[in-house]
């Protein structure tokens, strides 16, 4: 009755005028076959213990309760391109991202597209009753700070009560694509989005003014990338160097990138790992915690994002964290290593705060000493680490840095105020780029 009050049948009214205008049918479990429902409306006008069929009227309508229902939702369906879907990404190093990322009443794994991307799905249906062979579906979005928009109506074919895909590939038959209406954020982004999911006619039959909806689907994690992933990460399907989500939702949500261009993603990455990840400079002897170089460098992000082996680290480690986290978000970002460095002038280091000795638990100093000093009561920076990009200098370790050009940057950390420090400073030809190998 208006869609407000639930009528139980049998149901009598004694008045015409109290008999609603219009009655509305809801399914409350699918048909299992065509036209299996059946309304009968009697008029009686006899009076009161009489029963005469010249004063009776009746009619019938006959329903079918249709249910559409989404089983599975394809992202990803292109490991070989991601020109319009998902990009390749696993959940961690040592753990794969199943696909198709959604299923029904099972899963429901995060997503990853680049920014301004139009993006399709495929989507696999269940109808019933099951021998319907065709509806017209849609899904509207549900989230106005959603990623993806709404996927637009297009005709499905049903078989068996199952849908069918008009060009099958790898034997998923069941998928159906569909063109999204909207386009993927224009800065870093993480959305969850939803849909609702209708359809406007079955079997040829138009429905439309009825707006039927069939199903809901919510909870999709969509992480949108200012670029594609660069090196180490690689988008070869199946490697452990696919970007992880706990990377993505590290620089993304923890180190609060969601809404940044690439420039911002950066300084907030910088930061976080400065202020924010709770690391200390190793003070005693420099020594990195989670970065290797042996025959290749290594960083195991995995354990620097979890601290697993410890909280106290070096340059490397930290510009190894800006580097991995910044090119997983598709930022040209680069590891520059520099020695000679030199002394330093008061910089925040890590975990310490204002020092110009980083090295003053070696010698049983301070972090600050006269600034005049040189060795051996003040150490030097015999190298240094920092990362790079569009030729911008960030340094997680002392300052921070959050973004000044090369000169800028070593004016303000080398401290050349004496001949016997000035030295010991080294300059721009000090300076090479040491790529990131393997990520674990």
């Amino acid at each position: 009755m208006g869609r407000t009050h639930e009528v139980t049948l049998p149901k009598t009214w004694d008045t015409v005028s109290a008999m609603p205008g219009t009655l509305y049918v809801e399914g409350v479990a699918p048909s299992a076959a065509m036209r299996d429902i059946e309304l009968n409306l009697e008029y009686d006008e006899n009076v009161d213990g009489e029963n005469k069929d010249i004063f009776k009227c009746s009619d019938k309508v006959k329903l079918t309760a249709v249910k559409i229902e989404v089983r599975k939702i394809w992202f990803n369906y292109k490991q070989d391109s991601a020109i319009d879907d998902a990009l390749n990404i696993r959940m961690a190093y040592d753990e794969n991202l199943p696909l198709p990322e959604y299923v029904r009443d099972m899963s429901n794994y995060p997503v990853a597209y680049i920014r301004n991307t139009v993006a399709k799905i495929k989507v696999s249906f269940s109808i019933a009753p099951s021998s319907i062979s065709s509806a017209k579906i849609y899904g509207l979005s549900d989230d106005d700070n959603g990623s993806l928009g709404d996927a637009l109506e297009r005709s499905v074919a049903f078989a068996s009560g199952v849908s069918q895909s008009t060009s099958p590939t790898g034997g998923n038959s069941e998928f159906v694509e569909f063109e999204l209406a909207g386009q993927t954020p224009s800065t870093v982004f993480k959305s969850v989005d939803s849909w609702t999911w209708g359809f406007s006619e079955v079997d040829g039959l138009n429905v439309s003014s009825l707006g039927l909806v069939s199903d809901h689907t919510s909870g999709h994690v969509i992480y949108t990338l200012w670029d594609y992933p660069k090196a180490p990460w690689t988008q070869t399907a199946n490697s452990s160097q696919n970007p992880w989500v706990s990377a993505l939702s590290f620089a993304i949500e923890t180190a609060g990138c969601s809404g940044k261009n690439d420039f911002n993603s950066m300084k907030e990455i910088t930061q976080y790992l400065h202020s924010g990840h709770g690391l200390t400079y190793d003070t005693t002897s420099g020594s990195p915690l989670y970065y290797t170089a042996t025959a290749a460098a290594v960083f195991s992000l995995s354990e620097y994002i979890g601290k697993t082996s410890g909280s106290v680290v070096n340059c490397y480690d930290q510009a190894s964290g800006v580097v991995s986290l910044a090119t997983a978000l598709g930022l040209e970002a680069y590891f520059l290593y520099m020695t000679p460095f030199g002394y330093i002038n008061s910089l925040n280091l890590v975990g310490v705060g204002l020092c110009n000795n980083p090295f003053y638990m070696s010698n049983g100093t301070s972090p600050n000493v006269d600034p005049d000093l040189i060795l051996p009561l003040r150490v030097p920076f015999g190298n240094h680490a920092f990362a790079l990009c569009n030729g911008i200098i960030f340094d997680a370790c002392a300052g921070p840095c959050l973004g000044e050009s090369l000169e800028l940057y070593l004016a303000e950390a080398i401290d050349v105020s004496t001949s016997p420090e000035a030295a010991h400073a080294g300059d721009v030809e000090d300076i090479c780029i040491v790529p990131l190998v393997y990520l674990r």
